[in-house]
């Protein structure tokens, strides 16, 4: 026996495959059709619709056969894909590729096969529609011409269904969003117009009012106007992340840094102190928002901090298919009920005359660790008070070891 080459660009092929979300789902009618009609106008036993998979060969519909799959080396069809042609054997026992394959010698006991790809629109050959006989034969032109044609319905098939449901995943995205985009046009009315409304009723009373007051009057038009700067800044990073293009090799440890020293005066003037474990890696992602991340995490920590000098630690893990980063602090955390509320656009834990803040700071954060192919979320604090975990997707392109 002699098993099939693995074809040119197969890592391609294999992709294109996955992506058509066909693999191990049930039967269908519109298949099933198919292949009964090969039977019939063939007047074979065993006619099959086969995906040829990493290491088998899968029937999306069989007739004639209980099989669900097979090894992909004992696979005809893996001989099939390898060319654009029909691929045609009229007695196996006579070629040297298949006479002790165990599908020849044992059950089913193929004699004949024959294979159209199945052809996508992209030119990926991801499996046949094949017809199998327990006696040697030949195909005629007339039956392959069918055989081809009804490879073809069979590829129109499964392009149909990949647009379908690309279709209703965009759909339900769009609904998300106009849902998300109205919550947030409603926020941001209501957000900003405290700030603003402030802004006027403070100018209408200086402009009747010339006493000692004007320096707190000026006060408050400046709190009230760098709270309206503030989320508007915010606005602008939030939509700026969607943007972001062409990532690049990222050294998390340059931007953790960089974030730090962002942060410097904050730390300094409230002894905040950052303790950093771990492998540090070199990501493929986008510097600037990885920065932004980190900077409004360990900002967080300052700003919500407790009545204890301020602890942040920072931690670094690798995990298989991602690599896992811990934000954790001792300041006043945040209670377990508002841990998925936390994340919403222009949410807050507390009145902003408390604490200053636009209310987006994780809202950012977790549109920024999704653009990186992961998930954050609040976690149990080792230090008492807040643990933000997130995870950005390999591959990585190395790994620093990063100290203190």
């Amino acid at each position: 026996m002699i098993s099939a080459p693995i074809p040119e660009y197969e890592a391609d092929r294999l992709a294109v495959l996955q992506s058509y979300g066909i693999l191990d789902t049930p039967p269908e009618e519109r298949f099933d059709r198919l292949v009964r009609i090969v039977s019939e106008q063939l007047g074979v036993p065993i006619a099959l619709v086969s995906l040829v998979d990493y290491h088998r060969q899968w029937f999306k519909a069989v007739v004639g056969i209980d099989a669900k799959e097979t090894p992909r080396e004992l696979a005809f069809c893996a001989h099939a894909i390898l060319a654009e042609e029909t691929f045609v054997v009229e007695n196996a026992l006579d070629d040297e590729r298949f006479s002790d394959n165990p599908l020849v010698a044992n059950d089913p006991a193929i004699r004949f096969y024959a294979g159209a790809p199945l052809i996508t629109s992209s030119g990926h050959r991801l499996g046949t529609l094949c017809a199998i006989d327990t006696v040697p034969r030949k195909l005629s032109e007339r039956e392959e011409v069918l055989l081809k044609e009804l490879a073809a319905v069979v590829v129109d098939e499964m392009e149909l269904s990949a647009i379908s449901e690309a279709l209703k995943q965009n759909k339900r995205q769009l609904e998300s969003r106009n849902e998300a985009l109205d919550a947030f046009v409603h926020a941001l009315s209501h957000d900003l117009a405290g700030p603003i409304r402030r802004i006027n009723s403070f100018c209408e009373i200086l402009a009747q009012d010339s006493t000692q007051k004007l320096e707190e009057y000026l006060q408050f038009i400046s709190d009230s106007a760098h709270s309206a700067d503030r989320l508007l800044q915010d606005l602008k990073s939030f939509f700026l992340i969607g943007r972001a293009e062409n990532k690049v090799d990222c050294d998390v440890r340059e931007c953790l840094l960089r974030a730090k020293d962002d942060l410097k005066e904050h730390l300094k003037s409230e002894a905040g102190r950052i303790d950093i474990t771990g492998d540090l890696p070199h990501l493929s992602f986008f510097p600037e928002l990885l920065t932004l991340l980190f900077r409004n995490l360990i900002g967080n920590a300052l700003k919500y901090r407790s009545e204890l000098e301020p602890v942040i630690a920072i931690h670094a893990q690798e995990l298989e298919d991602s690599w896992q980063f811990s934000v954790d602090d001792n300041g006043m955390g945040i209670s377990e009920e508002y841990h998925r509320d936390a994340f919403k656009l222009l949410f807050r834990l507390h009145r902003e005359a408390d604490i200053p803040g636009s209310g987006m700071g994780l809202a950012i954060c977790e549109k920024i660790v999704r653009r990186g192919g992961g998930e954050i979320k609040i976690a149990a604090s080792k230090l008492g008070g807040t643990c933000m975990v997130f995870t950005l997707e390999k591959p990585t392109t190395g790994v620093l070891k990063l100290a203190g």
